[in-house]
């Protein structure tokens, strides 16, 4: 039994190893294959990922164009956008200039018109004779003198006066006449006297009383010539009868001098008469009544005094009333007529010897 089994399990094991050596090849062949398949799986995976990575370089590198192509686009199209402000602008100057162009024609115009109308007048004026030519000078100086005369009288314009009479010595020393010369003598006496003449700021004088008339709200009135407004007591129904008739009678005491009161609605009255006070004192001012002038004044001051309390608001406008009086508001004994008689006696000696010359 034993040698059988042997035999049989020699015999089986037989089949077995040759089965297994012949199986060794196929794996060794499958092993052979699957290493194959595995390397040729890594470099296709490798070479996605190469052409992955060269798909998306390339893709970055048109996105890189494609944004500077766009950021070249917007500089162009700012571009266009200061070539088209500045072709307006261009516009707009070229319709300027345009306009000013035909402004400078219509001026070439008008200056041709006016230049025909300076040749007429030298024309007229060379056909004029030297004794027209005269008159006219004449009047002009004339007119001169008694303008000088008027600023005089007027309004005491002593500056206007000086030029209008230094106008008339320019005048006359351009007519270069030896005939007119007692007129530029007494014209020069007539420019001492202006000259030695003080000047009066009559605009200044007239602003200072402005002020003051400004600052009359800002006084405030004396409180013992204000009356306080008390409420008034009625009798009650709990007094008694005799009481009731006290509370009806208002007792006053007149043993003693009583100063005026004004409601307190009534300082109207106070403040606008001090303001009719300084508007009669430019009044003044302006006729220049120096009399009236002061005596106003002294009014305001003293109405100033009588009826506002105590401050330096009332202090100062009575210091500027107190200066105010003594300014001049007119020029005396200021005669400048010398010039102005002078010429009047040469154009009657000159009338008087054309008389003679008459047939």
């Amino acid at each position: 039994m034993s040698d059988k089994a042997i035999t049989v399990e020699a015999q089986s094991e037989a089949p077995q190893k040759e089965s297994a050596e012949a199986k060794k090849p196929k794996q060794a062949k499958r092993g052979k294959s699957a290493t194959r398949g595995s390397l040729l799986a890594r470099f296709n995976l490798l070479m996605i990922i190469v052409v992955a990575l060269f798909v998306f370089w390339v893709w970055q590198q048109r996105f890189v164009e494609h944004q500077a192509i766009i950021a070249e686009i917007h500089q162009v199209e700012a571009a266009n956008e200061v070539l088209h402000s500045q072709l307006q602008g261009a516009e707009n100057t070229l319709d300027i200039l345009a306009e000013r162009q035909a402004q400078l024609e219509r001026a070439l115009g008008d200056l041709t018109v006016l230049q025909d109308q300076i040749n007429r007048v030298e024309s007229d004026l060379k056909g004029v004779s030297s004794a027209d030519r005269l008159v006219w000078q004449l009047e002009e100086l004339e007119f001169l003198l008694r303008m000088a005369r008027e600023r005089i009288l007027l309004s005491n314009d002593v500056q206007g006066a000086r030029a209008l009479l230094g106008s008339a010595d320019r005048q006359l020393q351009e007519m270069n006449n030896l005939d007119l010369q007692p007129i530029r003598a007494a014209l020069a006496r007539d420019l001492i006297a202006v000259n030695a003449a003080a000047e009066i700021d009559t605009a200044g004088v007239f602003a200072r009383i402005r002020a003051l008339a400004n600052l009359i709200e800002q006084l405030a009135l004396r409180p013992d010539i204000l009356l306080a407004e008390q409420p008034t007591a009625l009798p009650s129904e709990e007094m008694s009868t005799f009481d009731r008739l006290i509370a009806l009678v208002d007792i006053r005491e007149f043993d003693r001098s009583v100063s005026p009161v004004l409601a307190p609605e009534e300082r109207y009255f106070v403040t606008r008469n001090l303001e009719l006070m300084l508007e009669e004192s430019l009044l003044a001012l302006l006729q220049q009544n120096e009399t009236l002038w002061v005596a106003n004044l002294e009014r305001a001051d003293s109405w100033l005094q009588t009826h506002f309390a105590e401050g330096p608001e009332r202090s100062a406008f009575s210091a500027e009333l107190i200066s105010l009086q003594q300014q001049a508001i007119s020029i005396s004994q200021l005669d400048i007529g010398a010039a102005e008689e002078a010429l009047q006696r040469f154009r009657l000696g000159e009338q008087n010897v054309s008389e003679e010359q008459t047939p």
